[in-house]
This record gives structure tokens, C-alpha cells and sequence, in this order.
């Protein structure tokens, strides 16, 4: 069988499921494909691309995280009241110098719009990757916080009961058929999915009338989450949809030419169920508009926790005893950066005033690699420090596609993509007039850019939007005012 490229499993996928009429599927007016399509095309990512398994399992553990300081915010339908803002981030938080933990993503909200009174959710990690036993990063610096654990809890309890067996028959005949289709068409038996894409769906029959209930309880003016491929996101923006709630979703990640496959559609004049109504984008550098049916209702407003941090750490930048390296790691390229970090911490052994600091994704830091166990190598797999931390005291980043390395250069650190593996191409194309950029095909060729000694330089900030907090008020309120005058 021919190996699809990137660009052709795209096209191919995109134009699949637009004339199978798969998004015409549903179960309990639940779209049964807009949510799998998103797991399938991952699954296809990686069997195509020989990647590192990044869907995750679901793991039953008996034991996660409880004390009452987590207890003492557990959602509960009946104490909630009236807010304007509904906010979803994610559990991932990281810890900063006032030793709290902060989400990135959604945390600066709340003092941007300080006019309005927003209430945050959040998941429990496990919930995300059922093999961590955390729930939540504390204490967490969000003021109004809500925990979903009790949630996530009964669903896993139920999960494999009784009350379901109906519900997954039926479920489970419906993504039989169409893993069949994808058999035929792409060569892949993705069997190993199905449970995965069955479980997903019965949490959004499990958890509807309890989202719908806390909407209709709290009345928000406004949901604003940022991009996260996992159920919550998805059924808090279906309910929101339902109840006639605009939604913005705040980017996570560049929005590439093919993925993430959750903006990317054939039909433009498809309104998906789960897609948000608005983006608040970095800026257009990092938004490909191709296939987006959003591509009209995109406001860009920097990222500011990027730049709060580029001041917080600007005396680190040019301060540093060691030549330090960084290398980025992401969840499906993982074994292979971590044979790429190994052999080049086997020729650099010979030059002691050379480090690697080897940052692990969030969602990786479970797994231990043995290949990475050498004294001029140190595994970053703690939330303690922020990434932007490392870009600070390191000269020199590796890595392929993460957003990561985007964010480097507000650091001025020089960046080395490494070649022929997935993503590689678009980040090329987005740095490759920027100063400091580097491609490799090899470890070896790696040590020459670094025994060269690139040096950190101002890089003048050509990626990232212009932050405003005016400018970002502005456009929520213009939201929210749009949205509720033309229904009074």
C-alpha cells in the first residue's frame, strides 16, 4: 500500500467522511462523528506515520487524589449561582514564583475583564490521561473555581454497568460499520479505537442533562475555553449551543494546514455542534484559514501569559554559567526524540560545558525513557517551572512542530527542526525568515550547529499578535452585546 502524505491523508479524510455523510450520524441527538472524527484521524496520524501512540486508555484507578481543599470546590448543582463568564481551562496548571499553580490559558482573564464575574471549571487530569492519579494541581491561583471530579467519578463508576449495555450495543454497531469503511479506504484496521470512540460517547449522554442544568443555573452571558481535543470541551459547547450561549474558544496550539482536524471541514457551509463560535487567535501567522469554517470569526489577541513572562524572565536570557540545550518533546514523537536526544548527548559527552535539558509534554510525564538516563542530561517531567523558564537559560532549542518552539523566539533562542518527521515542514515555513533557524537531518548534524555556539540575539517579535487589554475587552464585550441585544 502506498504511504499517504500529510497533505494527501488530509485531502483524502476530509472528502471520506463528507460523502459517507458520516456527520449525518447521531445517537440520542448526539453527533456520533464530529467528536470521533478527531480520534480516527489522530489513530490514522499514527499508524501512517509509524508515530508514538498518543490516544489515550482508559484506566479505572481506584485511587486519585482527594483532599479537602480539592472536596471543598467539587461542582454542586445546587450552589451555584448567576455569573457572567463561564471560563474552561485545564488541569495542566503550572507553578509560578508565588507558589500557586496557574493555568495559563485562562487565568488572565478574569483581570482582563474585570467589569464581569467569571467562574471557572475544570476537569480532573485524570479524567484527561486516566493513568495519573492527580486531580488538580494546588493551590491553584483561579479565585472562583469549580471541580468537576464528582462528574467524572459516578461516569467512571458506570461506565461498565449495566445501565450502559443497551447504549453501547447500539453505539458500538455504528462505528463498527464505519471502521469497516475506513478499512477499505485507508488500509488500516482501527479496531483498537472503538472503545475509545464508544466510551466518549456515552459520556455526552451520561453528562448532558448536568451541563445543561449548571448553564441553567449559573445563566452566563459567555463560555470561553481554550482548544483541548477532550470530551468537556466539546459537550460544554453543545449545551452552550442549545441554550443559545455564545462561545469562544481561545487558541491552544497552531491552527496548521491540516490539523488540528477539529477546525478542518470539506463542506464550508457545515455548522458543526461542537465547534465554538468564535476563535480569540495568537495571531495570523498561526491561524491556516484553509478548510475553516471560523475563518471569519477570528479576533487576534496575543497571547498574554507569553508576554508577561517574556518581562518576568528577560534578566535570565543573558546570564548563563553553561551552554545549555533544550529539546522539546511531544507525546506521538516521543521514542523518536528520545533516540535523537540520546545520541546527541553520546557525542557531546566529550564537552563538558554542554547540556541538554529534555522537556517532557505534560501528558507525558508518566512515561520514563531509559535512553535518557546520562549525567549531561536532565528530564524536565515536573510542572514547577514553566517551558519559557528553559527558553530563558538555554541557547539553543530542538524540536519539530510544538508551539513551543514559536514561542522560543520571544526568548531569542536559536531553534534546530529536525527533518522528515511530522509537522517539520510547517514550522520551517513559519520561522524560516527568522534569525537562528537551523534544519537537521541527524544527531550529528545537530552537534555541528551547536558546536558553532549560536549565541542568543534580540530576535524583533515578527510572530506573536500585540497583546491589548483594551483591545481584548473590547472585543468580548462586543460579543456578548451582539449576541444578547439581537434576541431583545
Amino acid at each position: 500500500m502506498k504511504i499517504l502524505d500529510e497533505n494527501t491523508l488530509y485531502k483524502k479524510f476530509i472528502r471520506f467522511e463528507y460523502e459517507k455523510k458520516y456527520f449525518n450520524l447521531t445517537y440520542n441527538n448526539i453527533s456520533i462523528w464530529e467528536y470521533s472524527r478527531m480520534l480516527i484521524y489522530i489513530e490514522l496520524q499514527t499508524r501512517i506515520k509509524n508515530l508514538t501512540p498518543s490516544l489515550p486508555t482508559f484506566n479505572l484507578l481506584e485511587k486519585k487524589q482527594e483532599c479537602e481543599e480539592i472536596k471543598a470546590k467539587y461542582l454542586n448543582i445546587n450552589d451555584l449561582k448567576k455569573t457572567d463568564i463561564i471560563l474552561m481551562g485545564n488541569p495542566r496548571r503550572i507553578l509560578q514564583k508565588d507558589n500557586k499553580y496557574y493555568d495559563i490559558n485562562t487565568d488572565f482573564i478574569p483581570d482582563i475583564l474585570d467589569n464581569y464575574k467569571c467562574l471557572t471549571i475544570e476537569d480532573p487530569f485524570w479524567a484527561l490521561f486516566p493513568n495519573f492519579s492527580i486531580s488538580h494541581n494546588i493551590p491553584a491561583a483561579t479565585k472562583n473555581i469549580i471541580y468537576l471530579d464528582p462528574l467524572e467519578k459516578e461516569y467512571f463508576a458506570k461506565l461498565y454497568s449495566e445501565d450502559f449495555n443497551n447504549d453501547r450495543k447500539q453505539i458500538h454497531n455504528i462505528f463498527s460499520k464505519i471502521l469497516k469503511d475506513i478499512e477499505i479506504e485507508f488500509g488500516f484496521n482501527l479496531n483498537n479505537v472503538i472503545e475509545l470512540c464508544e466510551n466518549k460517547i456515552l459520556y455526552f449522554i451520561f453528562a448532558m442533562p448536568t451541563y445543561l442544568k449548571f448553564l441553567r443555573k449559573t445563566q452566563p452571558k459567555l463560555v470561553m475555553l481554550f482548544y483541548h481535543p477532550h470530551h468537556s470541551e466539546y459537550l460544554m459547547t453543545m449545551a452552550a449551543k442549545m441554550l443559545n450561549i455564545p462561545v469562544i474558544e481561545i487558541q491552544h496550539g497552531i491552527i496548521g494546514e491540516f490539523e488540528p482536524i477539529w477546525h478542518k471541514y470539506y463542506d464550508q457551509n457545515f455548522k458543526p455542534k461542537y465547534l465554538a463560535d468564535y476563535i480569540f487567535g495568537y495571531s495570523p501567522t498561526f491561524i491556516n484559514t484553509n478548510d475553516m469554517v471560523l475563518k471569519n470569526k477570528i479576533q487576534y489577541v496575543g497571547y498574554p501569559f507569553l508576554e508577561k513572562k517574556v518581562k518576568e524572565y528577560k534578566s535570565l536570557i543573558f546570564n548563563k554559567p553553561k551552554y545549555n540545550i533544550l529539546i522539546i518533546s511531544q507525546a506521538n514523537l516521543s521514542d523518536k526524540l528520545s533516540k535523537f536526544t540520546s545520541k546527541l548527548a553520546s557525542l557531546l559527552r566529550n564537552y563538558p560545558h554542554y547540556h541538554i535539558y529534555y522537556k517532557l509534554h505534560p501528558y507525558e510525564l508518566d512515561k520514563y525513557f531509559d535512553n535518557l538516563k546520562a549525567s549531561n542530561i536532565t528530564v524536565i517531567r515536573d510542572l514547577k517551572k514553566d517551558i519559557y523558564y528553559y527558553q530563558s537559560i538555554c541557547d539553543i532549542q530542538i524540536g519539530v512542530y510544538s508551539t513551543a518552539i514559536y514561542e522560543g523566539s520571544r526568548f531569542n533562542t536559536s531553534t534546530i527542526i529536525i527533518k522528515n518527521l511530522m509537522g517539520w515542514q510547517e514550522s520551517y515555513k513559519i520561522l524560516k525568515e527568522m534569525p537562528g533557524i537551523y534544519v537537521v537531518d541527524k544527531p550529528e548534524d545537530a552537534l555541528k550547529v551547536i558546536l558553532s555556539n549560536p549565541i542568543k540575539t534580540p530576535i524583533k517579535n515578527l510572530l506573536w499578535g500585540e497583546y491589548s487589554k483594551n483591545k481584548y475587552k473590547k472585543y468580548v464585550t462586543q460579543i456578548i452585546e451582539a449576541h444578547w441585544n439581537t434576541l431583545t
